[in-house]
């Protein structure tokens, strides 16, 4: 194995690992899309990363050709999910034309495998000799045909139409996390320009994209702390209301010294209050004015019976309609 192709292989395996992150997040509480888009994003790069560790591995243009489709393919998936991850992180609807050019990437997914001239064949053998310092770095590439180099134009449009977004939306919050997350996908989004113009053959440098996703995955792990902080605080602003409130609720507890005569109670100044005025202070109860039926038959003995002699006639009544 080559030594490029080591550390491209373990920015796949840390790019897959925040994906799936962001993954058993969303499955558990499935309340923000966002964080499937971000696990597909990821997981998108980290294919990106295993077919740059293969094409820079490789030792012959038969299988070449092969992992540079899957650079393709893989870069056409990378901006249809960052076009939906900028769509919802940004509460934005697709327009017709975003997903007109949203159908030209799924449309590339697949013609990025199509074995022709106009896209990507054997006979366009094309190696590339980067020397950065005292490095140097060989690709067996084919070059791309004229429709590959349109696709890829439309995938640099989309990118930019992602990151427009972004920036538009940054500039108006003007928080530190906002500017935060626009350097990490200003270096994303520079990388991706740049492999798809150096896959492209437009210019001769080396690959940067699995390297550059580093930046966004520092960014997202430094938001996702900062709104986990900021969910530990309203949690705990809420307890604090919650024993505020339960402070609040008055309860009445232990021995009421009760006079036996008056009934009244003695409160804790030593003072004596008529039961009614007691309970009112030292409990959410009031009292409302009614009369039970043993005093109703003490007190008003006439209603009484008027009201037994009726209740006697409508259970006769109620025999008579049952015979």
């Amino acid at each position: 194995m080559t030594l490029i192709a080591i550390p491209v292989l373990i920015m796949a395996g840390i790019t897959l690992y925040v994906g799936f992150f962001y993954l058993m997040i969303w499955l558990r509480l499935r309340r923000e899309i966002g964080d499937f888009y971000f696990f597909g994003l990821c997981a998108t790069v980290a294919v990106y990363d295993v077919f740059s560790a293969l094409l820079y591995n490789s030792r012959n243009f038969e299988a070449s050709i092969w992992w540079q489709r899957g650079q393709f393919c893989t870069i056409a998936l990378i901006a249809l999910w960052m076009m939906l991850f900028a769509a919802r992180f940004l509460r934005q609807k697709l327009s017709f034309r975003l997903w007109l050019l949203f159908g030209l990437f799924a449309a590339f997914v697949f013609a990025s495998w199509i074995d022709s001239p106009l896209f990507l064949h054997h006979s366009a053998r094309a190696p590339k000799t980067v020397t950065l310092g005292a490095l140097t770095f060989r690709y067996l590439e084919m070059k791309p045909g004229p429709l590959l180099i349109v696709l890829f134009l439309l995938i640099l449009a989309g990118i930019l139409i992602s990151y427009i977004y972004f920036v538009g939306a940054f500039r108006k919050r003007r928080e530190q996390r906002s500017a935060l997350i626009q350097a990490g996908l200003s270096v994303f989004f520079i990388a991706t320009v740049n492999d798809i113009l150096v896959g492209a053959g437009v210019i001769r440098f080396i690959y940067l994209l699995e390297y550059s996703f580093l930046a966004v995955i520092l960014v997202m792990d430094f938001v996702m702390q900062r709104n986990y902080l900021a969910l530990v605080n309203e949690e705990k602003r809420h307890a604090s209301e919650l024993e505020a409130s339960l402070a609040k609720i008055k309860t009445l507890k232990g021995l009421l010294p009760v006079c036996t005569s008056c009934d009244k109670i003695q409160n804790d100044q030593g003072h004596w209050q008529p039961f009614e005025e007691f309970v009112v202070q030292h409990s959410e109860a009031d009292f409302s004015r009614s009369i039970c039926p043993d005093c109703a038959r003490k007190l008003y003995p006439a209603l009484d019976k008027k009201f037994e002699r009726r209740c006697r006639k409508r259970r006769k009544e109620d025999r008579e309609k049952k015979g």
